[in-house]
């Protein structure tokens, strides 16, 4: 029962805030026009169910109309709590400026706790569903949903991902040669409306099956947020790519990692590598490319102050990091 003063229907509040640890409340003060709010709520059968001939409604609509009166950029997904996050899921929210993900009650007859899920949806993005840790309990999770872990030979399976930490202190490679390459902040670089850029982008991450890395160029290949975007360039052409961010500072992908504030109050990183493997000339290889470029990240992010530099979610070349970075 409300409390005395509570019973006035005139004065009963519509919902009480129980928890805000990250100060996301009001939406208002979080989201600029533009900005995307998903709404991921479960699929429940209604409580009164529609009647014959007329068409099945989600009962989480009028929720989503709600909030789309204070703010109209709001996309409204379901999901199966049987099946989880899934891919599907992980697209749309690589877009995601905020995320109000529903909880309709505890875990029942096997479900997945749904308190549970929404845990998945703390993974930074790109990063969102990239695999079970190795050697973990859950392969059989995925596996039993359709994750091909073991299958090598398949497009975006079979693949081990690592995140490393270099101190830039034991970084020996600082007397490279460019070996014929340019390397620039992006809007060093002259390409009318990004197009060059974001072509490339989109075309290394499809052809490594990196979900959400192209959007993540997109919301910053505009000044002034294109100066944490590092390229390279073998002539005229850009050949590789990365994006650079410092912990502290106003930046777009620093928001997204949480894991380098937590290694030093001195960190940055970089994510998001992308490196062609056909426009090469013979002077260059794969890992000269990404050597060099690692060696370009290390000057720009020292001379802003960075102490160690989070490299993560790299796939493949590991051997180059064993003798100047720490394995996560």
């Amino acid at each position: 029962m409300d409390p005395p003063d509570m019973q006035d229907s005139s004065r009963r509040r519509g919902a009480v805030v129980a928890q805000d640890l990250q100060e996301c409340l009001p939406l208002t003060s979080t989201l600029d026009e533009g900005d995307l709010l998903y709404l991921l709520t479960p699929v429940v059968v209604p409580v009164e169910l529609p009647t014959p001939g007329s068409p099945a409604k989600d009962p989480f609509e009028p929720l989503g109309r709600a909030l789309a009166k204070y703010h109209p950029w709001v996309r409204h997904i379901p999901y199966v709590v049987r099946d989880g996050i899934t891919q599907y899921h992980a697209n749309h929210l690589s877009l995601a400026k905020a995320v109000v993900f529903v909880i309709t009650g505890p875990p029942y007859g096997g479900q997945i706790s749904q308190v549970t899920l929404s845990q998945s949806l703390g993974s930074a993005l790109p990063r969102l569903l990239l695999g079970p840790l190795v050697g973990s309990d859950s392969e059989e999770w995925f596996r039993r949903r359709g994750w091909r872990i073991d299958a090598s030979g398949l497009p975006g399976t079979g693949q081990i991902a690592s995140d490393w930490v270099l101190d830039l202190s034991d970084w020996r490679a600082s007397g490279l040669s460019d070996n014929g390459l340019t390397f620039l902040r992006y809007p060093e670089k002259d390409d009318p409306e990004n197009r060059e850029l974001l072509e490339f982008v989109m075309r290394e991450s499809a052809r490594h099956d990196n979900v959400g890395w192209y959007d993540q160029y997109l919301r910053l290949a505009h000044k002034p947020d294109a100066y944490d975007i590092l390229v390279v360039l073998e002539g005229n052409q850009i050949v590789a790519s990365a994006i650079s961010y410092v912990c502290g500072k106003d930046s777009k992908m620093a928001e997204d990692m949480p894991w380098p504030n937590t290694i030093s109050s001195l960190a940055g990183g970089v994510s998001c590598i992308c490196i062609t493997e056909d426009r090469l000339s013979p002077n260059n290889t794969r890992d000269m490319v990404i050597l060099r470029l690692i060696n370009y990240s290390v000057h720009v992010l020292g001379s802003q102050g960075v102490r160690k530099m989070f490299l993560d979610g790299v796939r493949g070349g590991e051997e180059g990091f064993q003798s100047v970075a720490t394995h996560l």
